[in-house]
Parts: structure tokens; sequence; C-alpha cells
């Protein structure tokens, strides 16, 4: 996403399985343009030790990431498209200009 100018913006969907199907069709119908990981319940460990951060019995966690992995924000409920768009032109700047 944002042509590797050194921000991600990445969807975690915890819990079970029974609604993936429908998650992934409303992603693609919608032509999402982020990743998209669906984590069970057996690997919420592994990822919350990842995250260095607990899961917080939320349906989805949104994250927005610098290159190197650093995390600019987070997002556990509905985003503040206002705020990220102030974040990510902070860490990209306004214009792409190729050096």
């Amino acid at each position: 996403m944002y042509n590797n100018r050194g921000v991600e913006l990445i969807n975690f969907c915890f819990g079970n399985d029974k609604n993936k199907n429908q998650i992934t069709n409303l992603l693609s119908n919608n032509h999402a343009a982020v990743k998209n990981y669906f984590i069970n319940d057996e690997n919420l460990k592994i990822i919350n030790n990842m995250l260095d951060y607990p899961w917080k019995n939320e349906k989805h966690e949104i994250i927005l990431i610098e290159t190197g992995g650093n995390v600019i924000e987070r997002f556990s409920e509905d985003i503040d498209f206002y705020l990220l768009k102030k974040l990510i032109i902070k860490h990209i700047g306004r214009y792409y200009a190729d050096n």
C-alpha cells in the first residue's frame, strides 16, 4: 500500500473462522488495499507477543506501521480517517517525488 513509501496499513481479524468468507468477500468486493490477516484463538498469543500489545477482545485491530516495523498508530474500533490521513502525510509527505 502507498507504493512502497514507508508506511503500511494492516488489518487483523481475531476470533474464529466462521465469518472469514463473508469478511473476505466484503473486502474483495470493496477493493480493499490493505493486508488482511485472520487470527484464530490458537495463534492469538503469538500475535500478542509480536505486536507487544494485548488484544482487548475486539473483533479487529488495524495497525499503521512504518518501514522497520515501528507502530505508528493502532485502531481497535472504527478508524478516524482524518487522523489516519494526517498520520500518513506526516510520515510520507504530502507529495510523491522520486529522488
